[in-house]
C-alpha cells in the first residue's frame, strides 16, 4: 500500500506583506510560505502496512502569523490515494482570536492556584495579588491568584509584563486559548479496500505534535494521537498524522426474560442501554458501511438510550433487539451499560435483577455478504423475584446479582467492546 498523492496547501497573507506589496508593486501577489500564514500538507509513503495499525499518513504544517481576515474559519481538505483508495478528508481550522493582555490558562504543571474573582486587574487582595483574565469564562473576566510554585499548581499565567508576575509561562498570544484548531470533520473514509474477501476502511487515528517536522513512522510508544492539530501564534508548527486500515464491526442489544419468570405474571418492562465512553474517547466520524446491517450510525456517548427494550414474551421467542450501530476496533473505548428498567412504583413491588450477562463474538450472518465483519451482541436473560423486606422498595432499580469480587457500588451491567485481535472477551 503506497501513497500516491497528497496534497493541500493554503496561503493567507500576512500583515507584513500587505505593506511591503504596497511600497514595492513587483512583489504584489508573490507570497513566501516563510513568511506568510501558511498550512500545508507533506504526503508520506509508508510501503507496506500492517492491518489496523496506525502509520504515518502525512505531515501538517502551519506557518501561524497574523492576517487581516474578517473571517474566523478555513475550510479545506486533506487528499490522499493510498493503497487503491483515493478520497478527500475535510477539514476545519479555527482562526482563533489571540489574548493580548494578562491572562491564564489550566495546566498540571502551574505555578498559581484560583482564589477569587476580581472587579478588575487592580482589586487583589494582599494574599492572592496575582491578577489575570480568565478566557474560560468568559471576556474580560478577571480573577485572583495566589503564587504558589512551578508544579504546585493548577493554572499558567501568561503576561506581557514578566516583571511583575512569578513563573510567566509566556506572553498572552503564547497561550493555549490564543491556539489555531484544525479538526478533521470525516475521519473514516468513504472509499473500500478488499483484503482477503474482507472489506477494510482508511481511518484517520489522528495527530502527534512534532517541534521540527520529523515524524516517526509509526506512533511513539505510550502515545496516543488525538483529533485536532493545533499552533500556536507566530510560530511554524507541525502536526504527525496517522492512519490505519480497519474493519467495520456491528453491535447489537439483545433482551430476554427467563421462561420462569412468567410464574410470578405481570407485565414485562422497558430496560434501557446506553453507551459510556471511556476517558477521553472520540467517537469516529462519518458514515457506517451501506451493509445489510443498515448501522444506524457509530457507536459514541448515549448511544442506545433512546430504545428501551421490550421483550414481548418470556423466553426466547420474547426476545427483543435494538438496531446496530457500527464500531471499529481500536477507536472503541466504551462500554454498553444497562441503566434500570422503567417498573412502576405501584404494588406489588418487583425486584429484576441480571442473570446472565454474554458477549457473542465472531457471529457470521449470510447478509453480511463480502464484509463478513465481526458482530458484537449483548443478551441479558432477567428473572423476577418479589421483595420480602420493606428496606428493598429503594433498590428497585439495582440491576446486578453481583459477582464474587464485583465491586459491590456498582449498578450498570456493562461490557467493554474491544479488538476482537486481542481474544477473547470474559463474560458477567
Amino acid at each position: 500500500m503506497v501513497i500516491g498523492t497528497g496534497t493541500l496547501v493554503v496561503f493567507q497573507v500576512a500583515a507584513s506583506e500587505v505593506a511591503q506589496a504596497a511600497q514595492e508593486p513587483v512583489a504584489t501577489g508573490v507570497i513566501s510560505p516563510e513568511n506568510a500564514n501558511a498550512l500545508g500538507y507533506k504526503p508520506n509513503n509508508p510501503g507496506d502496512v500492517p492491518i489496523g495499525k496506525p502509520f504515518l499518513l502525512g505531515t501538517v504544517r502551519h506557518n501561524n502569523f497574523q492576517v487581516h481576515s474578517a473571517s474566523q474559519w478555513v475550510h479545506s481538505s486533506i487528499d490522499v490515494n493510498i493503497g487503491g483508495i483515493e478520497d478527500s478528508f475535510p477539514f476545519d481550522q479555527e482562526e482563533t482570536e489571540d489574548d493580548t493582555d494578562t491572562t491564564v490558562a489550566l495546566s498540571d504543571e502551574g505555578a498559581y492556584m484560583l482564589s477569587l474573582r476580581a472587579n478588575g486587574p487592580n482589586f487583589c487582595p494582599a494574599n492572592a495579588t496575582y491578577a489575570a483574565l480568565n478566557r474560560d469564562v468568559g471576556s474580560g473576566v478577571w480573577y485572583c491568584y495566589r503564587h504558589v510554585g512551578k508544579g504546585r499548581g493548577n493554572r499558567e499565567i501568561y503576561t506581557n509584563n514578566p516583571a511583575a508576575y512569578a513563573d510567566v509561562a509566556g506572553t498572552p498570544d503564547q497561550s493555549p486559548n490564543s491556539e489555531d484548531v484544525l479538526t478533521i470533520s470525516r475521519t473514516t473514509s468513504n472509499k473500500t479496500v478488499m483484503i482477503d474477501g474482507i472489506l477494510y476502511r482508511l481511518v484517520i487515528a489522528g495527530f502527534i505534535p512534532s517541534g521540527d517536522g520529523a515524524c516517526r513512522d509509526t506512533p511513539p510508544a505510550g502515545i496516543t494521537p488525538v483529533p485536532t492539530f493545533s499552533s500556536k501564534e507566530n510560530k511554524t508548527s507541525y502536526g504527525c498524522l496517522y492512519a490505519t486500515f480497519s474493519q467495520e464491526c456491528y453491535i447489537r442489544i439483545a433482551k430476554t426474560v427467563t421462561p420462569e419468570s412468567e410464574a410470578t405474571g405481570g407485565k414485562i418492562p422497558s430496560f434501557n442501554f446506553t453507551a459510556l465512553g471511556i476517558g477521553d474517547f472520540v467517537s469516529p466520524t462519518g458514515e457506517p458501511l451501506d451493509t445489510a446491517e443498515n448501522a444506524g450510525g457509530f457507536v459514541d456517548w448515549s448511544s442506545f438510550a433512546d430504545s428501551p427494550l421490550t421483550p414481548s414474551g418470556y423466553g426466547k421467542d420474547g426476545t427483543v433487539a435494538s438496531g446496530c450501530q457500527a464500531f471499529i476496533p481500536g477507536y472503541s473505548q466504551f462500554v454498553i451499560a444497562e441503566t434500570g428498567p422503567c417498573t412502576p412504583r405501584a404494588p406489588p413491588p418487583v425486584l429484576w435483577r441480571t442473570r446472565l450477562l454474554r458477549a457473542l463474538e465472531g457471529l457470521r450472518r449470510p447478509e453480511l455478504g463480502p464484509l463478513g465483519a465481526h458482530q458484537h451482541q449483548l443478551r441479558q436473560r432477567h428473572r423476577r423475584g418479589r421483595q420480602r423486606h420493606a428496606r428493598t422498595h429503594d433498590r428497585r432499580h439495582r440491576l446486578l446479582r453481583r459477582a464474587p469480587g464485583q465491586d459491590r457500588g456498582r449498578r450498570a451491567a456493562h461490557l467493554q467492546l474491544h479488538d476482537p485481535a486481542a481474544g477473547p472477551q470474559a463474560s458477567h
